[in-house]
């Protein structure tokens, strides 16, 4: 069995609008297709990179304050989400912890977000830091030394309130999001809970339930607790919702059971990215006669589609990449 990867395709970006409340639970509305993160570009240089984390990968602020380079896998195209950066409550002292919910995750890494880091490298080098650690994880240890991918200009570790006050909101000005603040006033923001990094998360799990990502996937990726909370804050991103089960219904009931798909190579219909393969260990009784098989995988970012051939060199036969996967 081979699990392949196949040449990327890119979903249409739909930015969620600001949130309503039903029965209790927060809910965010499609918007117009739409640039994602214009307040992200209008935040200085050395900033930007944290739109782009929460755009491109879902990362909650301070798992981006908390990022090294050394939680990405080039070799998976995978992101590890491994810590978030904190503060106590006097401002004084910056500490390590898991992420939210207590749970490291593995988030798929796209071509764009990883040129993207390696542009902003090369004008913002990391900047390695010892931090007390916090609660579980870290193996037990008290401290742990990570190379932070964001620093303030001055190459320091980064506030969220300062962050927020300071870059944030002028650049949510900036970008016509919200009202700007007189000249005269030190404080006096307009609320802007919706418009600030959350957006940048709300589109990028919208983005992705839009392309067709299965709402499980995009629990894990996201650090949600339970699918629950996916379901309830983006169901109306699904695509078809509903659709494709009245259109099999009516299928099935006209003409039966619908036939299986004829199979393709998969190599002749496009070029792959990688392949990985796994030996079937198949029954002796029957072998030489009609087989069919039932073939299912799990995957975690990009288009996937599973096939299978009989050696090494004969076609990867496997149903219609186009169609459902």
């Amino acid at each position: 069995m081979q699990r392949v990867n196949a040449s990327s395709r890119t979903p249409v970006a739909l930015p969620p609008s600001a949130s309503g409340r039903e029965r209790g639970k927060r809910k965010h509305a499609p918007g117009p297709v739409a640039r994602p993160t214009p307040s992200g570009r209008r935040c200085p240089a050395a900033y930007q990179l944290v739109a782009d984390l929460g755009v491109h990968a879902g990362l909650r602020q301070g798992e981006a304050f908390a990022f090294s380079l050394d939680d990405i896998d080039e070799s998976l195209m995978v992101m590890r989400i491994r810590r978030q950066l904190q503060w106590s409550k006097d401002g004084k002292t910056a500490y390590f912890k898991l992420p939210k919910n207590l749970k490291e995750r593995q988030v798929p890494l796209s071509s764009g977000l990883l040129k993207r880091i390696n542009e902003y490298t090369n004008d913002f080098p990391s900047v390695t830091v010892t931090l007390p650690w916090q609660g579980l994880g870290n193996s037990g240890r008290a401290t742990a030394t990570v190379s932070l991918l964001v620093t303030t200009q001055w190459r320091n570790r980064v506030r969220p309130g300062t962050f927020n006050e300071k870059t944030m909101k002028p650049a949510l000005a900036a970008a016509g999001l919200i009202k700007p603040r007189r000249e005269d006033e030190a404080w006096g923001w307009e609320p802007s809970r919706e418009m600030m990094h959350h957006r940048w998360r709300h589109t990028y799990a919208s983005v992705q339930l839009g392309a067709g990502e299965d709402p499980v996937s995009v629990l894990h990726w996201m650090g949600h607790a339970s699918v629950t909370i996916t379901l309830e804050t983006y169901a109306h991103f699904l695509p078809d919702n509903g659709m494709r089960g009245r259109t099999a219904m009516d299928a099935w009931l006209d003409n039966g059971a619908p036939n299986p798909p004829a199979a393709v190579d998969l190599r002749a219909w496009a070029p792959l990215g990688y392949t990985e393969t796994s030996t079937l260990s198949l029954p002796t009784d029957g072998v030489g006669e009609l087989s069919e098989f039932l073939l299912a995988g799990v995957r975690y970012g990009g288009a996937w589609t599973v096939g299978v051939q009989a050696s090494a060199d004969a076609p990867l036969w496997g149903g219609d990449p186009d169609g459902p996967r």
